[in-house]
């Protein structure tokens, strides 16, 4: 097996790993867009205890997500217009 097959092979199977942890732990719900708008109130009291970690928190998740081209960074930039 060469390289190139390789690293395809781990690039799938890291991504399939990704879909069962998400379904096993039923994190589908976090990456639409009704969770920021229902858990609005939960964040503005935690943005007013921790302003700091909260913005740089975001920072990070929306730079990894954008750089990645992950698909739902489509959802957190709505996110982050409700929130910000």
């Amino acid at each position: 097996m060469d390289s190139k097959n390789s690293k395809k092979i781990v690039i799938v199977v890291v991504l399939v790993g990704l879909v069962v942890v998400f379904r096993i732990f039923g994190l589908r719900g976090y990456l639409s867009l009704s969770h920021p708008k229902d858990s609005r109130e939960k964040f503005t009291r935690l943005y007013a205890a921790h302003k700091f970690s909260k913005i740089t928190a975001y920072m990070v998740r929306y730079i990894l997500a954008t750089s990645l081209s992950v698909p739902k960074a489509v959802v957190m930039t709505i996110a982050g217009s409700i929130f910000w």
